[in-house]
């Protein structure tokens, strides 16, 4: 018994090793696209999903769009099992769990592994996962570790997001700075020849 639990104290502490690398990783992403590409990685290396996917919310209309970070045909077969689970109701109903959320498909046979991707401000998007041929039980750490790294990548894009609005904002106020110093040196120099024409008129009239 001594011997199971130090196992089960050392697979939670390399799983933690694993999760602090992962944020490190995330620190460093640059772009949305490597972020998920990242977090992918991280999962696959934590469970093996034979197809998954990232449904993000488009900021244009609102809907639910794949992200596709490599060329598969397992895209295809995914996005008509979301497409039903849209039109079920049962995607709605896994955004608000905020936690795992398994869903069986009787129409292609499969089950997915579903799991809200947002912040306490935003929703903005699923991850799902099939895990029709995976032999793992629900309460599985593996699914725990799996929560805690989309809420990482979740943080981490909103954050992304908020540095970029900053930095555009920064931008548009450097902008009007240039715009407003370069108005009052054109004004500046107009007052001065108008002045020095001023003084010509006054040296010429006396």
């Amino acid at each position: 018994m001594e011997r199971g639990f130090h196992d089960k104290a050392e697979q939670i502490f390399s799983r933690f090793e694993m999760l602090d690398l992962f944020e490190r990783k995330l620190r460093e992403a640059a772009s949305k696209r490597e972020v998920i590409q990242i977090t992918e990685n991280e999962i696959s290396s934590v469970l093996p999903f034979p197809r998954m996917g990232f449904w993000l919310v488009s900021p244009e209309d609102g809907a639910f769009e794949l992200f596709e970070t490599h060329q598969s045909d397992d895209y295809d077969t995914l996005r008509e099992i979301v497409t039903l689970a849209i039109k079920s109701g049962t995607f709605a109903w896994a955004l608000k769990q905020q936690k795992p959320f398994f869903w069986e498909d009787q129409e292609h046979g499969c089950t997915l592994f579903l799991h809200a991707i947002s912040t306490k401000e935003h929703t903005l998007g699923m991850f799902v996962g099939d895990i029709t041929e995976i032999t793992v039980e629900r309460h599985n750490l593996v699914f725990t570790q799996i929560s805690l790294s989309l809420t990482s990548m979740s943080t981490t894009i909103d954050n992304l997001a908020l540095r970029k609005q900053l930095e555009d904002h920064n931008r548009s106020l450097e902008q009007a700075v240039q715009k407003r110093t370069a108005a009052y040196l054109n004004a500046k120099d107009e007052a001065e020849k108008a002045n020095h024409a001023k003084s010509e008129f006054l040296a010429m009239m006396s």
